[in-house]
């Protein structure tokens, strides 16, 4: 059977496929949630507490759900791109890796947001004020302080949501209409 499988370019090319939406996913959603999370932490802003309960309930939501609403709001006929087009703005299309990507990144930076949140708020304050007492800017400090500091909690992010985004099967069959197939579509159609 493996034979078979990796004979014919279709069935691995299924899987090369999942692996390029999967790990553009993961990397999109760790910017995202690493940065938002960064935000929260460190800063006092109006309306962070909101933004972040909004979120996890975005994640929490079942997955053809929020498939369905993107749909609704940039499908073809959807809602938004109906608006730009009538502002002579051509969007594009949800269809396909870039709605993909668009779509399981919004639905997965939540989980990072959590897992940075924990550990940028158990982080050990007096390393940053000693790199800033160095002469160290603040841009220096996060990309050599904290952001190593972070490392454990970013690997487990980027697990999680690779293993997640690599098994979805809602979105690449409802939004890869223009892709090839991603794994677990093939392995439900067949």
């Amino acid at each position: 059977n493996f034979a078979k499988f990796f004979s014919k370019k279709y069935y691995y090319g299924t899987i090369l496929n999942s692996f390029k939406v999967s790990i553009c996913v993961t990397l999109v959603s760790l910017i995202i949630g690493i940065v938002f999370s960064y935000f929260y932490s460190f800063f006092r802003l109006k309306g962070a507490k909101f933004l972040l309960v909004a979120s996890i309930l975005c994640c929490m939501s079942a997955p053809f759900i929020g498939a369905y609403a993107w749909i609704l709001l940039l499908g073809r006929s959807g809602a938004i791109t109906n608006v730009l087009k009538s502002l002579g703005i051509n969007v594009g299309s949800i269809y396909g890796f870039w709605g993909i990507l668009l779509v399981q990144a919004t639905k997965l930076y939540p989980l990072v947001l959590i897992y940075m949140n924990g550990m940028f708020r158990n982080l050990d304050n007096s390393l940053m004020e000693a790199s800033a007492n160095l002469g160290a800017s603040s841009r220096q400090t996060f990309f050599h302080v904290t952001l190593p500091l972070c490392m454990p909690a970013v690997r487990n992010a980027f697990f999680i949501i690779l293993t997640y985004s690599f098994g979805a099967y809602e979105l690449p069959f409802l939004l890869g209409s223009t892709l090839p197939k991603a794994l677990p579509v093939q392995a439900y159609l067949s």
